[in-house]
């Protein structure tokens, strides 16, 4: 249901969403998200990514960091804060959770004020193509229908 204070996220589902990257057999929360990091900084390693990836997960008043440092050679998954990221993502660690179950789009998302993101939004546009299923359609704008 969607609450009237948020925009109408329908829109929003003909975005791809991620690649499932946790086990489905897997219920705990915080391996779910160790999985998701792991699998997707394999990914992102192999993409020529560049740049500095800082992920705020808030659950309550707590705040956990993921980050990945990229450069020509290889990537670098830490839990911890990054100095002067080129990417930051804030997001409640539960909408994050369903990103990477693939429940979630991260446009719709950004769409629905349930995540934000601040910095290189070309970073953001590759990171969201490497990971986004390859069916999907990445684009983050609508297209106009033709006549």
């Amino acid at each position: 249901m969607i609450r009237k204070d948020e925009p109408d996220s329908s829109i929003f589902q003909a975005y791809a969403n991620l690649e499932n990257l946790v086990e489905k057999s897997e219920t705990d929360p915080n391996t779910k998200i160790k999985q998701a990091f792991t699998r997707g900084g394999k990914l992102l390693s192999d993409s020529k990514l560049k740049g500095k990836i800082l992920f705020r997960a808030k659950e309550g008043d707590k705040t956990e960091y993921f980050s990945y440092e990229f450069d020509e050679r290889r990537g670098i998954f830490g839990t911890g804060p990054l100095d002067k990221p080129d990417l930051e993502i804030f997001v409640e660690k539960e909408t994050l959770l369903r990103i990477i179950e693939g429940n979630l789009s991260p446009i719709e998302a950004i769409g629905t004020k349930r995540m934000r993101v601040r910095g290189n939004i070309k970073l953001a546009l590759k990171l969201y193509r490497t990971l986004a299923v390859p069916e999907g359609k990445i684009t983050p704008c609508r297209e106009e229908e033709e006549s």
